[in-house]
């Protein structure tokens, strides 16, 4: 170490001692103590700087500033020192120049050390060069300040070095910080900035702690308000442009912009609290800022802290009457990756998740023209989604599934602004992201959607291009499972989700249908079959449907259905439109693409296999038609043979046999399929026509007939809401778990149960539904 630097780091000690000896006999002021000590560090580095001069090449030009308290002479006891180095041009000696000024006055030795060097407020912060030119300098606060640092440079100050420099930089920031003309656009950034410093440190006053600096009411607040009027009013008027914080108050109060009372009172605020925090600081030689609420009882009396908490609540008051009130309930991300980590880790996500994903999350700084501004709302978004994601248990995947989202939005502002000024909107992407793979990958494929999921677009007329038309169908249909889908993850009501996804695909069908009738002259049908037909149709469902028209089909006829399939089914950006099925056209895999009306009914009547017959009792004309019910009559007008329900059992037995797993919901002895076909099935034995193609209706009017019937709809019910449940926080739409699927654990937690519970529940519910069917399903009394 060189003699410099033990001789600094002796005299620091001495004088260090006697600011704080001073500090607390308050035998002097505050301010003459913060000024000793700023003189004090002016010298410090002046001896430092030209250490470092005189072993540079000669002609080696550079000057080094101050901002913050060493700026305005109110250096405190332990602070960092704010500093900025500008060189004439660049030159490869002053990596060592400055390797060397740092360890003369920070590097930590026997002696201690003499000053923490801070230089974050460089031109381009941290990431701009450590000792920009002089060009560098202009040009990136000609272009590119933002308004917390033409707030910074009212108290920028030259120390040392070269003569030319230090005028012509100065220069630069009062032409950078003090405007002719207002800016209007700098009183709502400054609201910001004033928002942004509440949010990232609110946690600093928590369980009754006073935080001097960054408290509402405390000495940023305070020195933010001063600061404001300066830059407003310095651009006219020179006068104002003064880096003491006590000359700006009394000069302000002088020209009328600050009440005699109040600037009296700012001045007592102000420097109280600096006594305080040089007091903390004293003790301790930290950079202490916070009063807790147990410690420090010898510095601050309890009449003491009660009458600060009264001052900080009048300043904040006064501060807020200039920027606007801070929204106290906003909150935002704690600072440090330290602190980021050990936040998430106490709200119960996984040390591995945290550091293989938060951090690339966390990290991706928003796209703005006013980053400064927008980070704000990226920071608070991602407070309050991870709390979200937390409260609703989605753990480790769901912050995945954040990662995923926010890369397909590419940080851009605009989002952000949207989803933090709507809490609501929060509300439901927490919980989609936490419970539903399948919706939030719609929301990661087509981010766009949610503008269209916040303001619920009136449905406008469709459009005449193909692309734009087809487009908004699938927007349509994906917007309407969002809806549905979170509607359903938070009130488990079945009925509405069923009836809006098949009304949506009833409007997208039949638009696009009516389309492409009147480019083709074509006159075709559709008939909706399965659960679509029932008015059931569920998520990750397709679509079973035929084509009819009365009469014999054309060449148009088959050329438009044709184009309807494809329409339908031709893959965007998203996924298809609808993925769909034909198996239940006549006579099958060999049938026609289009039947007439009346082959249709006869075909039914003399030739078609029961479990044709059966199928046909959902059939549901698109376009409201008397058609149904002469498909009913039809179906039901020849009596099931016993043979037919010989087929019948067996068809039963195959589809139980092809299950892959016991807890398969569909296909398994009392699933879902068991059910609807019971009941479709007891309309045949009957030969009565259903009079609803719902299964649900059905179950209700066969309830009055036998009261087990509802029983049974109890289960259905409660099976397909499981169903539904499944297709939402899987990504596939198959309806079979495993014991030890990811699928049932998902599904468990979105029910608030573990696997095994789960696992149990849907077994009892198959068993229950298996007992109650075998009397009343017509394949197992018949056969």
């Amino acid at each position: 170490m060189s003699d410099l630097a033990k001789t600094l780091r002796q005299e620091r000690a001495r004088e260090w001692a006697e600011c704080a000896r001073l500090t607390f006999e308050r035998s002097v002021s505050t301010q003459e103590i913060c000024k000793r000590w700023s003189d004090f560090a002016d010298l410090s580095l002046t001896r430092a700087f030209e250490d470092c001069q005189a072993q540079t090449p000669v002609g080696t030009k550079i000057a080094l500033f101050a901002y913050g308290k060493l700026g305005s002479h109110e250096l405190n006891l332990s602070s960092d020192v704010d500093l900025v180095l500008v060189s004439e041009s660049e030159d490869p000696s002053l990596k060592a120049w400055l390797r060397r000024f740092r360890a003369l006055l920070q590097d930590f030795t026997e002696d201690g050390f003499c000053f923490r060097l801070d230089f974050d407020l460089r031109p381009g912060g941290r990431m701009g060069s450590i000792i920009p030119t002089l060009s560098q300098f202009e040009d990136y606060f000609s272009n590119y300040g933002e308004a917390w640092e033409r707030l910074a440079f009212v108290r920028f100050r030259g120390i040392c070095g070269d003569a030319e420099l230090l005028k012509t930089a100065a220069a630069t920031a009062h032409k950078f910080t003090y405007r002719r003309h207002l800016d209007f656009g700098l009183m709502e950034d400054l609201k910001d900035l004033r928002q942004r410093i509440h949010e990232q440190n609110w946690r600093r006053s928590e369980n009754g702690a006073i935080d001097l600096k960054l408290g509402l009411g405390g000495i940023r607040d305070l020195e933010l308000f001063v600061h404001t009027l300066q830059v407003i009013h310095g651009g006219r008027d020179k006068e104002f442009r003064i880096e003491s914080t006590t000359d700006a108050i009394k000069k302000l109060a002088q020209a009328g912009l600050i009440g005699a009372p109040d600037s009296r009172f700012l001045l007592d605020h102000y420097w109280t609290l600096r006594h305080f925090e040089n007091a903390l600081q004293g003790s301790t030689d930290q950079q202490i800022q916070v009063l807790k609420k147990n410690d420090w009882t010898s510095l601050v009396s309890v009449a003491e802290r009660e009458g600060l908490r009264a001052d900080m609540q009048k300043c904040r008051d006064l501060v807020t009457g200039l920027l606007g009130a801070v929204d106290e309930n906003a909150r935002s991300l704690p600072e440090t990756e330290d602190d980021q980590r050990a936040w998430l880790l106490s709200l119960g996500f996984s040390a591995s998740v945290v550091e293989d994903v938060w951090f690339s999350l966390a990290q991706k700084t928003v796209l703005s023209r006013q980053p400064e501004r927008d980070e704000l709302y990226r920071k608070r978004f991602l407070f309050e989604m991870i709390t979200r994601l937390a409260e609703a248990r989605g753990g480790d995947v769901a912050l995945k599934v954040l990662h995923d989202f926010l890369r397909s939005i590419r940080a851009k502002s605009s989002f952000f602004h949207l989803l933090i000024k709507n809490p609501p909107l929060m509300d439901r992407l927490g919980l989609l992201f936490s419970h539903s793979a399948y919706l939030s990958q719609i929301l990661i494929g087509r981010p766009e959607l949610l503008d269209s999921f916040l303001y619920q677009r009136q449905d406008a007329a469709a459009p005449e291009e193909w692309d734009e038309l087809l487009s908004e169908c699938l927007e349509k249909k994906l917007l309407a499972q969002l809806t549905a889908g979170l509607d359903f993850l938070k009130d488990h009501e079945l009925t509405p989700l069923l009836e809006k996804v098949t009304r949506t695909a009833d409007q997208i069908v039949q638009t696009l249908l009516s389309k492409l009738r009147r480019e083709h002259g074509a006159h075709l049908e559709v008939l909706c079959m399965g659960k679509w037909g029932g008015a059931e149709l569920g998520l990750h469902s397709d679509l079973d449907l035929v084509f009819v028209r009365a009469g014999a089909p054309d060449e148009n006829d088959t050329k438009a259905a044709r184009r309807l399939i494809s329409r339908l089914t031709e893959v965007q950006r998203g996924g298809s439109i609808y993925q769909l099925d034909f198996r239940l056209k006549p006579h099958g895999k060999g049938g026609l693409l289009l039947t007439d009306k009346n082959d249709l009914l006869e075909y039914l009547r003399t030739q078609a296999h029961i479990w044709e017959r059966q199928a046909y009792l959902r059939t549901r004309s698109l376009e409201p038609s008397d058609f149904d019910r002469q498909v009913f009559e039809a179906c039901v007008s020849r009596e099931v043979q016993p043979e037919e329900w010989a087929e019948l059992a067996k068809i039963r037995t195959a589809l139980i046999q092809k299950s892959k797993s016991p807890l398969d919901l569909k296909h398994q002895a009392g699933g879902l399929i068991d059910t609807e076909f019971a009941v479709q099935l007891t309309r045949l034995r009957d030969q009565k026509i259903p009079g609803s193609t719902a299964t649900r209706q059905e179950l209700l009017e066969l309830q009055k007939i036998d009261g087990r019937w509802g029983q049974v709809l109890g289960l259905y019910d409660e099976l397909r809401q499981l169903e539904q449940t499944l297709r939402l926080v899987s990504s596939r739409s198959a309806a079979t778990l495993t014991e030890s699927s990811s699928e049932l654990a998902q599904l468990a937690a979105a029910l608030h149960l573990n696997s095994e519970q789960m696992a149990q529940r849907i077994r009892t519910l198959l068993e229950q539904n298996a007992a109650l069917l075998a009397p009343l399903d017509p394949r197992r009394s018949q056969s």
